[in-house]
This record gives structure tokens, C-alpha cells and sequence, in this order.
């Protein structure tokens, strides 16, 4: 049974909305229902979609919004939603241009809250979908109905465990357990600025492309989901975490080298549930940031390997962690920027190898006695015995605490 806008003004939140324009359309199928605050939505839309926006990314730009009618209507989407609060009163053009292309516009209530409006429809159309479920999806849009589950999830949207089984049979999604990743491309605005919307496409594409060749190649059986500037990848199972490094690595030297763009990658080994997926979406994005921030030169991790820097950057503010890291760097980081060495980078070489300091001159290129005049020097510094291994733990944890508590950048190697 398919739902249309006209129906689904009898039940829910949408019911509390007040229509605008586009009553001609109110006989549009609903097919999905999708919430975005992203500046290019247009270019994600798709077939059928109920859109509902604070227009946040929009505001001050009615031409924009125009664009997102203009969009709806190309596509054959179904209506759209609007909180006014950040965009004020819709402009005269815009409710002209949705009551030419007939896309019903809908503005809601300010203090509604935006899954009163999405949860309602989008159970409406999971239920019609069940009802018929012997029908095939073609390829793209199976894509587009797996995509808009997996941001369903992400949004906390999808109730209970059973309701997403159900759902995710539906749409041939793997069952749990699973692994995550999520690949965000780095400085994708700024690079795109001066793009037309088709050449940005086109980039996405290419990439979606080059993604899912890696992944039949290697053959894994999952989810790919664009969104933005980023892609989503839920697998089959929980694989080993080399084995999911290696296949980001060759996914970003490939995104590289097809389309021009670094991406970072945050990756999740372990998910156990559909409702988990929320909180691994929350867990790769930290991830990534914490990838910046703390300048991996690989520009991926997995979850395990950064929890403590993790749990430092949710609780970054904290006090008693800003004075552990000058208690123990303060007066290198000082020495370093003063008479320009680099002990800090010494200091952080010698822990990565594990206190040999063999190792340690080898991968500087120091001579043996080079590196022990800076040994000395860091000693005498901080107080620290860097034989014994209790206080160089403790060096190694102001290390990894430094870059979310403040302190200077690190030195690069020359």
C-alpha cells in the first residue's frame, strides 16, 4: 500500500504542520523519508523522498531553497517540511516555485521535534514495503533504500532491534555482527568551491565507484552509503582489524589517485546490533577527528587503538590533564620552541620504540651519541629517568594526551 502526503497529513506529526503550497501535490507517493542539514542537498535527493529540514545550512539563501523545490520536482520527490527557526518566514518565490512544480511544503512547528515528524512516516513506509515485499528493487534503488536506512539508525529513528531485522531483510542488508568504517574527505567544500554541481557529482560517483570495485574485489559482502562529503561501509561480520587497515589503505590511495582527494578514515572492528550502528557511526566520526588532531600520517585507525585518546578528547577541558602534560612536557615543549630543537620529537621517537636507543638513532638518524646528548638533555629537563620504565609510561601517556589538552604542535621530523 503507498502512502501520499495526503494521507500522511492525518497521523503523526506531520498532521500538526501547517501546508504552505503545493496542495495540487498531495497526491505524491511517499517512498522514504530523509532529514539532511547539509548546504547541497540537492544532490542527494531521490525518487519519492519526503524531505524535512531546519534549512539551517540554507538560511539567508532563498535561491538555494528554491533549488531544493526545483530538485524535489526533477526527481520526483514527494513534499517537504520546514522548521523556520533558523531560516524565518519562506520567501514569496519560493512558495511560488513549489506551487508552479506542485511539491507540497509544509512548515512545522518550532518546538516540534524533528523525529515527531520522520519516526510516524517512516514506519508507515517500512509497513508498506513489508506488504510488499515480494517486489524486487532494482540495483540504485536498493542502494538509495539501504542508504536511507543506515541514516535512519544513525538518527536513532528505527525503535527496536526486531522492527530493523525485519527492515534490513527486506533490503538484503548483512546481519550482525558487524564492522564500520566511515571515509570522510578532507577539505571536500573548500576543493568543490568553485565546482558546478555536476562536476561535484561526477567526483562522488567516481568515488562510489572506485569504493564498491574494492570491496567486490576483495569480496566483501555489505552496505556503501554516501552522504556529503563522506561514505559509510557496514560489513558482513566482524573482521580482523589488519585486515580492515588494509583494505582502507587501498581504498584511499585509490580515491587518491581517481579522484584527486584524500579522505581519513575512522573504523569500528566490533558492532553487535542494528541499533548499535548509531553509536559506531558516533565512534568513527571521533575517529577521524582524533586522526587530525593527532596527525596520523596513515590517516586511519581503528576504534581500539585510540580509546584512550578518545576518552581524553569527550573530557579534553579537563584540568588535572592539562597539568600532567606540563608536568612532564611543559618544560621541553618550552626548551624546543626557545633554542629550536626537537626534543619533544625525540622523546616521542624513543617511546615508539619501545625505549631501545639503537632503534630510536636508527629511525632519527642521529648518531648513538648525538641521541644520548638529547637523552641527557630531556632528563635533566623533566627530572625523569628515561631508563626506568614506570616514568617513561608516564612520558609516553603526557604524549598521547598532548595533542587534545592543548600544548604546542608537534614538531615534524626534518
Amino acid at each position: 500500500m503507498q502512502l501520499t502526503v495526503n494521507e500522511a497529513r492525518t497521523f503523526g506529526g506531520l498532521k500538526e504542520c501547517r501546508l504552505l503550497a503545493g496542495e495540487k501535490g498531495l497526491n505524491r507517493v511517499i517512498r522514504c523519508v530523509d532529514s539532511m542539514e547539509i548546504p547541497d542537498i540537492s544532490q542527494w535527493l531521490q525518487r519519492g523522498e519526503f524531505l524535512v529540514t531546519t534549512g539551517y545550512a540554507l538560511k539567508d539563501n532563498s535561491e538555494a531553497l528554491v533549488q531544493v523545490v526545483e530538485a524535489l520536482a526533477e526527481k520526483e520527490g514527494s513534499g517537504l517540511a520546514l522548521k523556520t527557526r533558523f531560516i524565518g518566514e519562506i520567501s514569496r518565490g519560493v512558495l511560488e516555485r513549489a506551487e508552479e512544480l506542485e511539491i507540497p511544503i509544509f512548515e512545522m512547528p518550532v518546538e516540534m521535534p524533528t523525529i515527531s515528524l520522520t519516526e510516524p512516516l517512516v514506519r508507515r513506509v517500512i509497513a508498506g514495503e513489508l506488504q510488499n515485499s515480494s517486489r524486487e528493487l532494482s540495483g540504485e534503488q536498493l542502494w538509495h533504500q539501504q542508504a536511507n536506512f543506515y541514516m535512519e539508525l544513525v538518527l536513532g529513528i528505527i525503535p527496536s532491534e526486531k522492527e530493523a531485522f525485519y527492515r534490513a531483510k527486506f533490503l538484503k542488508w548483512p546481519q550482525p555482527p558487524f564492522s564500520l568504517f566511515v571515509l570522510d574527505m578532507d577539505g571536500f567544500r573548500e576543493q568543490v568551491e568553485n565546482m558546478t554541481e555536476a562536476e561535484i557529482l561526477e567526483i562522488k560517483q567516481r568515488t562510489e565507484k572506485i569504493l564498491r570495485r574494492i570491496l567486490e574485489k576483495n569480496g566483501y559482502t555489505g552496505v556503501l552509503v554516501g552522504r556529503s562529503d563522506s561514505f559509510s561501509c557496514v560489513l558482513q561480520g566482524q573482521q580482523e582489524a589488519e585486515a580492515l587497515k588494509e583494505l582502507v589503505k587501498s581504498m584511499k590511495d585509490a580515491v587518491q589517485a581517481g579522484v584527486g582527494m584524500i579522505v581519513t578514515v575512522g573504523i569500528v572492528e566490533e558492532v553487535d546490533s542494528y541499533l548499535e550502528i548509531r553509536h559506531a557511526h558516533e565512534c568513527a566520526a571521533d575517529v577521524i577527528e582524533i586522526c587530525r588532531i593527532g596527525k596520523r600520517n596513515e590517516g586511519y585507525a581503528c576504534l581500539s587503538e585510540v580509546l584512550l585518546e578518545r576518552a581524553i578528547r569527550k573530557d579534553g577541558g579537563n584540568l588535572y590533564l592539562q597539568k600532567f602534560v606540563q608536568k612532564y612536557l611543559g618544560a621541553l615543549e618550552e626548551y624546543d620552541a626557545f633554542h629550536r630543537t626537537e626534543l619533544v620529537h625525540t622523546l616521542q621517537v624513543l617511546i615508539e620504540n619501545m625505549g631501545i636507543r639503537t632503534k630510536a638513532a636508527e629511525a632519527l638518524f642521529l648518531h648513538r651519541n648525538t641521541l644520548l646528548r638529547r637523552l641527557q638533555k630531556i632528563e635533566m629537563l623533566t627530572g625523569v629517568d628515561l631508563s626506568d620504565g614506570n616514568q617513561l609510561l608516564q612520558l609516553g601517556i603526557a604524549l598521547q594526551i598532548r595533542p587534545y589538552v592543548g600544548g604546542m604542535p608537534m614538531l615534524k621530523k626534518k
